[in-house]
């Protein structure tokens, strides 16, 4: 690992470019770039509700450069949903999460903690030096040196030496009222990390970006087991139920008089007994056989993404779907109504199969229709109903 130092006794004033591509940002030898998981707005809030098992944090191409760092939604989008700079973030430490591992966190002064995961211990290690060498650029006038060790034998030192904060900041209230400072590795509480992301709104954008479709990576979130309620403690001095039925049973009861015998009639003014009905059965339908479904028979072909959506909602038939050329490239996207509203998923092409969430993977589109007619969609409780051109 390389030493880790800036000297400079000027201000940075580095600032993030807002229209830079992805692809763009990539070059020109960045200080690292790469896939990282990103917890959002939608990823805390159900930790603080207990509920983050539900849900997978989702992943995001993140590039460090000239002191700033860009998330993008993809390696090809045209643009960060999310950018900052390095400047006033003071330090970088290892942080815990209930659902995603090897996690780590980049602290300012002031502001909003960001909170990433790595894919493992190498790889949270490596965009931890990235990220304060970053800090360290931006961040100019303050000098901390780390030498440099073995990721193995030496790997708590590498870390402490990481960890060391670029600047020390001013200490925040609740560090002046219980005296707390920073530790090794920390489990995020106590620290302002509300992200203000907007890669949790609603499908309404004019580009088609992954904002555009429900995410791959998100799970649906399912709410907790009801506990089932205990039965109520027995009123003192009284026996439980169950002792008084026993107590009962074994009481023996007085048999009941025997029925005076009806005066006999004459058989012939006696009426003809009245043959018993039988139930009529329902016979058993017999089975529908399985619909074929075809990407010829639900394509819509535009990428008109308001006039995709106006035929789904004049159907109004849940379950009704379409699939419309993406405004962008030769991708298409699957347009279905569910209870929820119309929701819409792009088509993933990979390695010559097609998918909607990068788990189950399908040879072509016509399986993937068949797939989801008896499966529900990702995220959701619906599965396909019929074409719009067929409804």
């Amino acid at each position: 690992m390389s030493s880790l130092s800036r000297n400079s006794s000027t201000s940075s004033g580095m600032q993030p470019h807002a229209t830079i591509s992805a692809q763009q940002c990539s070059e020109g030898h960045p200080d690292r770039c790469g896939f990282l998981r990103k917890r959002g707005r939608q990823e805390r809030l159900l930790e603080n509700l207990h509920l983050s098992r539900h849900i997978n944090w989702r992943q995001k191409f993140v590039v460090v450069k000239e002191g700033c760092c860009y998330c993008f939604d993809d390696e090809v989008a045209r643009s960060p949903y999310q950018s900052f700079s390095l400047e006033g973030f003071y330090r970088v430490f290892r942080h815990k999460a209930e659902r995603a591992a090897f996690v780590f966190a980049v602290e300012p002064a002031e502001g909003k903690l960001q909170v990433f995961a790595a894919s493992s211990e190498d790889d949270r290690m490596a965009w931890m030096m990235a990220l304060k060498q970053a800090m360290l650029e931006a961040n100019p006038g303050h000098h901390i040196s780390a030498s440099g060790g073995s990721h193995h034998g030496e790997e708590k030192d590498v870390y402490s030496e990481i960890e060391k904060p670029v600047f020390d900041p001013p200490k925040k209230q609740s560090e002046m009222k219980d005296g707390s400072g920073s530790g090794g590795f920390h489990s995020g509480g106590g620290y302002n990390d509300d992200d203000d992301d907007d890669e949790d709104e609603d499908i309404e954008e004019e580009s088609d970006s992954s904002d555009d479709y429900d995410q791959p990576d998100e799970e649906w979130k399912r709410p907790p087991p009801t506990r089932r309620s205990l039965p109520l403690p027995p009123v003192p001095g009284e026996a439980p139920r169950e002792d008084q039925d026993k107590k009962r049973g074994k009481i023996a009861l007085p048999l009941p008089p025997p029925k005076p015998q009806a005066p006999h009639r004459d058989r012939h003014n006696l009426p003809d007994p009245q043959p018993a009905r039988t139930p009529r059965v329902r016979p058993v339908p017999a089975e529908k056989p399985s619909r074929k479904l075809s990407e010829q028979d639900c394509l819509f072909d535009n990428s008109d993404r308001e006039a995709a959506i106006q035929i789904l909602k004049e159907k109004e038939a849940l379950g009704t779907f379409l699939i419309r050329k993406s405004r962008q490239g030769d991708s298409k996207v699957l347009v279905v109504m569910t209870s929820e509203g119309v929701r819409e998923y792009k088509i993933f092409a990979e390695a010559g199969q097609v998918t909607l969430d990068k788990k189950a993977f399908f040879p072509n589109v016509d399986e993937l229709l068949q797939h989801f007619s008896k499966s529900t969609l990702p995220n959701r409780t619906q599965t396909l109903g019929r074409s719009y051109s067929s409804s």
